[in-house]
């Protein structure tokens, strides 16, 4: 969020010679397809578990 400013204040204040701003994009898909991917299977995980216990059982858990 804050990449964009920064880069404008930096290019305002010349510092490293920066002229041109590049988002991102390649890192950005990966991260939000990481992310997707251990939803996934941490839903299924949870799930596989969940179904192993009998309601009963998960109610005595919890008390």
């Amino acid at each position: 969020m804050a990449g964009y400013p920064v880069f404008i204040w930096a290019k305002d204040h010349r510092m490293f010679n920066i002229r041109n701003y590049h988002y991102p994009l390649t890192a950005t898909l990966i991260m939000i397809a990481v992310l997707v991917v251990v939803q996934i299977i941490m839903i299924f995980t949870i799930g596989k578990s969940v179904k192993k216990d009998s309601l009963i059982d998960r109610i005595r858990f919890d008390n």
